[in-house]
């Protein structure tokens, strides 16, 4: 039976008004938002060691492609505790050998990419050993900050053990995420009374937290990361000269990063050489060596006349 009016007239039920339209439209907004929100969440904290880590793998790498350094180079492997060898280069001066170092390099491309540094790097009597991390270049295995952090100490311990050079002679060079691996090994040395020659550092980051939180600050990183590379934390226990060069445009790593980085740093060191930060104000993150060369050559160079020696 149809409901009527006093004037028998079907009743009229009233329209969803405007203003509950507007908040059920609303509400399911934010809950689509909410979802995507935690959806992006859920794949990075997945995949998020996809995005730290950019290796460029490839099945052969030879001296050959070191290009024109070729004839001062030859092939090296250390075989890591897991029993994956790691392969690598050591890179000759053109003089007589000063000091050795031990370069850590960024997460991404492998150690065809880093020929022009190294040739700035060896000029002034510095030989330079160069490994590829696990999962780069041709090395088996899969990366992460204590699988890294095992694998250079397994070269330290070759160096100074198997290659016989004195601690003393070693300098560690970090760039970019190699300067948390480089903090990482300076620190765990310096716990067991070791220091090195010297720490020369390029564009790293106060932590990894930071750095991430810089690139996706709609996130919670600190929740999320597993690789936190806490160089701020680690860097006051280092005993050795420390310089740090950085990009005054670098945008994926902001210099402020590497100036926190550096005030934790100690001011001294064992031999008195003081800690020095120098800024490059052309340069940004990946073209330090196009827009700023001379400056990179002349304050690394300066670094490394000072240090390494068996001071």
């Amino acid at each position: 039976m149809t409901e009527s009016k006093p004037n028998g007239s079907p009743a009229e039920f009233p329209a969803e008004q405007p203003v509950e339209r507007k908040r059920h439209w609303v509400r399911r907004f934010i809950i689509k938002c909410v979802t995507f929100y935690f959806v992006v969440a859920v794949l990075v904290a997945v995949f998020q060691r996809s995005l730290i880590y950019v290796p460029f793998q490839v099945d052969r790498i030879t001296v050959a492609d070191a290009g024109h350094l070729a004839g001062r180079t030859e092939h090296v492997t250390v075989v890591a505790s897991v029993g994956t060898t790691l392969n690598g280069w050591k890179v000759r001066s053109p003089g007589e050998r000063q000091r050795t170092i031990l370069y850590c390099p960024g997460n991404a491309a492998n150690r065809i990419n880093r020929v022009s540094t190294l040739d700035i790097l060896s000029e002034n009597g510095s030989e330079i050993f160069l490994f590829d991390y696990r999962g780069y270049g041709e090395n088996a295995g899969t990366p992460s900050e204590e699988a890294i952090a095992e694998d250079m100490r397994t070269i330290w311990n070759w160096l100074t053990t198997e290659q016989g050079i004195p601690p003393e002679e070693i300098v560690v060079y970090g760039q970019s995420l190699g300067g948390g691996v480089a903090v990482r090994l300076v620190s765990d040395l310096a716990a067991e009374q070791i220091s090195p020659g010297g720490l020369l550092l390029v564009s790293t980051f106060s932590s990894m937290v930071d750095a991430a939180s810089n690139r996706f600050p709609w996130l919670p990183v600190s929740l999320l990361l597993q690789d936190r590379f806490p160089s701020e934390d680690r860097i006051g226990k280092i005993t050795c000269p420390i310089l740090h060069i950085h990009g005054a445009r670098d945008r994926i790593v902001p210099i402020g990063l590497g100036e926190k980085l550096f005030a934790r740093a100690p001011k001294g060191s064992r031999n008195k050489v003081e800690r020095k930060f120098v800024t490059l104000p052309l340069a940004g993150h990946n073209d330090i060596l196009q827009s700023s060369r001379e400056a990179f050559r002349a304050a690394a160079l300066e670094f490394l006349a000072q240090v390494g020696r068996g001071e």
